[in-house]
């Protein structure tokens, strides 16, 4: 499963599956993760961001169409007197709302696995550490036989 956003101008795709798989490589490994998580990290600033702008032209919209059909285009619409159910139904079939609505899904969605791509890359950090500490140990065990 390929995960893919954009970052800026930059196009992100990866494999989830290769950033959390352990390699027998320890060293690769305990000097790529620290990394791979910073990367995603701000990777999710960047995502959070937009989030944030898209929430705020959602509602930025939302509101003026709100007024706008209150204001008299529900009545030339639909040619009855706006109720608050009437409007929150038209502005429910805005297709701008609409399509800044899927827009706000599909970056929260990737927010989301962003998120939990991190905690699954934090958790890897730490079986690495046990690993390694694993593996001091039995060195050590050894060199004393």
């Amino acid at each position: 499963m390929l995960i893919e956003f954009t970052v800026g101008n930059e196009k992100v795709s990866f494999d989830p599956d290769v950033l959390i798989a352990i390699s027998d490589d320890m060293h690769k490994e305990l000097t790529g993760t620290p990394s791979d998580i910073a990367k995603i990290s701000r990777w999710i600033a960047n995502i959070k961001h937009r989030r944030d702008a898209k929430k705020d032209e959602y509602d930025a919209h939302w509101g003026r169409r709100y007024h706008e059909l209150k204001a008299g285009a529900y009545k030339n619409l639909y040619a009855l007197n706006p109720t608050e159910l009437g409007l929150e139904s038209a502005l429910s079939d805005d297709n701008r709302v609409i399509a800044l609505k899927k827009e706000l899904g599909e970056v929260q969605e990737t927010l989301d696995t962003l998120y939990g791509l991190q905690t699954a890359l934090s958790a890897k950090m730490e079986s690495l550490k046990e690993l390694g500490s694993h593996f001091r140990l039995n060195a050590r065990m050894a060199m004393e036989q």
